[in-house]
This record gives structure tokens, sequence and C-alpha cells, in this order.
């Protein structure tokens, strides 16, 4: 027992370091890459004593780094120089960096990166600088972006020396990421290694454990919401209001532990909930059965009337109805008549969503999807019945497939609150 409780402590610390790691994690991201035009009229020599400044558009971003198209006119082995960048908002230098003309590669944007990320406004117009020095004057040019049917030219101005030019250099944007899925990945390793910490306490206290695992499930998906203008405390509190009400409703049912937490994740974490409420007053549109539950991108499939629960939930779902047909020859207790009517209304609402009739109604997607989540309860509750419910490996092996399951719904939700409007 002692070797034991000093694994767990061991493995818990570990899982909240690797956790802090991950919940940490941050990456850069291209957001604008405006490619040069190839030609020889199409770059413009640069010369020391000369500014050359392009004013850009920026909508909501924290700019991590700057790239620029260069491309040496004539050989700089013998000679090398520096080129200056300073990105502005009006007169007032936010960010700047050099580069040694050494590192200039003329297939690729030369970047920049600023040891401090600027934050940008929504549809803020900020200012890209570019210098360079004496050794390199007329050595090396910037290259240019002729309008297409790829770029209109409008929200780029391009000027040397206060002139404004025919057309914008060529040049690069990246954004710095805190990944919503890897905060969540991270939250949920520290949470794991805090319960392993605290395991003879949750142990003896194992309903206030279920419902400290529900609190840790709303806030990871309140995570969701941080890169969108959805308010992330109020959607976390309405997503465990329902987590709450139906992991209660599944443990009353008879479903075990780790049973009704994943039929109550699938329930509140679908995304239906992010896309009602980016998307209140927007009519609903009818989608198919694959588009509404297991297309990850809900914004282009639909705005409205989507409801996600990702593959796992359908496998298990898929079992639990099988569960429930095999139940129906051989018993007719309460329980099973329970399974029979969400299977009935399961059904109907599935005709009402998906089948082209006159009654169609494309959010009842909703109610198909909290009748798969109660189904998906029931197929994994068979399973760990059938495997053993006291079988540890089984439980972890179940238990890593819960934690995927919930990790991709909450992924699913991330990206659709990021890329819709709140009301």
């Amino acid at each position: 027992m002692k070797n034991n409780r000093t694994f767990h402590i061991i493995l818990g610390v570990i899982c909240i370091a690797v956790g802090g790691f991950l919940f940490h994690f941050k990456s850069d991201a291209i957001f604008a890459n405006l490619a040069p035009t190839e030609g020889s009229a199409y770059l413009v020599p640069m010369k020391s004593g000369n500014i050359y400044s392009q004013d850009i558009v920026i909508h909501n971003k924290v700019i991590s780094r700057i790239g620029v198209y260069f491309l040496p006119l004539h050989p700089l082995l013998q000679h090398e120089g520096i080129i200056h960048l300073s990105l502005m908002r009006g007169d007032a230098v936010l960010e700047s960096g050099e580069i040694n003309s050494n590192y200039i590669d003329s297939t690729a944007p030369t970047e920049f990166v600023f040891a401090h990320p600027v934050a940008s406004a929504t549809d803020e117009t900020l200012r890209i600088r570019v210098t360079v020095s004496d050794d390199i004057s007329t050595d090396v040019a910037l290259r240019t972006r002729t309008p297409d049917n790829d770029f209109t030219g409008d929200d780029v101005v391009f000027f040397i020396n206060n002139d404004q030019q025919q057309y914008p250099f060529a040049y690069t944007a990246s954004e710095l990421l805190h990944p919503s899925l890897m905060k969540q990945i991270g939250a949920l390793s520290i949470a794991i290694g805090l319960g392993m910490l605290a395991w003879p306490f949750f142990k003896q206290h194992r309903l206030l454990g279920d419902h400290l695992m529900l609190a840790v499930v709303a806030l990871l998906q309140a995570f969701s919401a941080s890169d969108s203008q959805t308010s992330a405390m109020m959607y976390g509190i309405f997503v465990f209001c329902i987590l709450f009400l139906m992991w209660w409703i599944f443990r009353i049912v008879g479903r075990s532990r780790l049973a009704a937490l994943f039929g109550a994740c699938i329930c509140a974490c679908s995304s239906w909930v992010p896309l009602a409420i980016i998307s209140l007053h927007t009519a609903k549109t009818q989608l198919s059965f694959k588009d509404a539950m297991l297309d990850p991108n809900q914004i282009v499939v639909s705005h409205a009337s989507g409801a996600y629960i990702g593959f796992f939930a359908l496998f298990f779902g898929a079992i639990g109805i099988t569960v429930l047909i095999w139940n129906l020859t051989r018993d007719t207790r309460r329980k099973v008549m329970l399974d029979s009517a969400v299977f009935i209304v399961l059904c109907i609402s599935f005709v009402l969503a998906f089948a082209h009739i006159a009654l169609t109604i494309p959010s009842v997607s909703i109610i198909v999807a909290l009748c798969l989540g109660w189904f998906a309860a029931l197929g994994l509750h068979a399973m760990q019945r059938f495997i053993g419910i006291h079988d540890r490996l089984a439980f972890i092996l179940l238990a890593i497939t819960v934690c995927i399951a919930v990790l991709d719904l909450m992924h699913v939700a991330s990206v659709t609150l990021a890329y819709g409007a709140a009301i």
C-alpha cells in the first residue's frame, strides 16, 4: 500500500508538471501572407536614408513576428549590413527588430521576431517601417505584390518617405496563440495530478469528487470561449448546470460514474450549446445527420442547427441501442421501458431533424444529440459491466477514451465560438 501511494504521488506530481507546461504552451500562426509577384519590374531597391513604410489593417491579433520578402540585388558575401523593422501605431514605435543581411532568403520572407508581442484592436491600422544601413544601400530590394484575383490591394498602402506607391511590398504577419485545446489538456492533466495526490480523501468522499470533476469539465469547457466574444464565465456556468442535471439523471437510472460523466459531457459539451449562443436569432437550416453530428467544422456546415457529438459518442451510442434491443428480448423492467421511451424520442426527433418532410424542424437535432448521449452512457456502462466493472486496466483505458472524446467536443466548441459572433 505504501509503495502504491508513493507511486501515485510521483505520478501526480509528473501530471501537474506536464499540465503546467501544456497550459502555458504558446505557438505562432501566420494570419497574413501577401506573397510577392515574380519579375524584376516588381522590385523596389532600398536606399539608406529612405523610410519604407506600409499601413496594414489588423483585426484583433496579438502580433508576434513580421516577415518581409527581400531580394539581394548583388552578392552580399563581401560585406554585410543591418535591416531594421519597426511596428508602429501612429508615430509611436510598438516593437522593433534588426537582422543581419546575411540571413536574407530570396525564396522566403525574412522574419523579425518581437520580444514582446503587440496586441491590436479591432480593424486597427498599424504601420510597418523598414530601413537599411549604409553598407547595403541599393544591394537589397523589397519584393512587391500586384493586385489580382486573390488580392485586391485594399487595406494595404505602401509609402517611401511618405509618398504613396503603386504596389505594396510583400509581407507576412504571425500571431501569438495560446490554443484552447492545449490549455484544456494541460488543465486536465493538472486536475488528474491533484486527484492522485488527494486520492485518499476523494476515496472517502466520492460524491464530492464527482461534483468536483463536473466543475473541472465545466472549467475546461469555459476555456473554449477564451478566444471569442462570449463570456467564458457565463458559458462555463451554463455548461456546469447541464452537466450537473444530466449526471444526476444518469446516476439515478443506474449508470456507472464514468458512464454518467461521459453521457453528461456529450449532452453539455456538444456544439449545440455554442451554436445556440452565437446564432440565437439565426434561421435554422436543415442538415444531414453527418454534417450536424459528425462534421467538426460546424461554422462552415451550419451557423445554427449543428450538434456535433463525434465518433466516440456515436460508437458507444450504437452499442447502447444494441444493448437496448438485446434487453427488450429478455427484460421488461422499468429501466428498459425508460430506455425504450428515449429510443422512441430519438427516432421521432431524427425524422423531424433530418428527413425531408413538411414538418422538418432543424433545431430538433439538439434532442437527437441528447438521446445519443443517453445511449452512449448506456453503451459505456454495458461495456464496463461486460469487461469487469472493477477491472482497473479496463477502467483506465475507458477513462482515456472518455477524455479523448470530451477534448474533441471541447475543441469543436472552441473553433465554433472563435469564428462565430456572440449575441
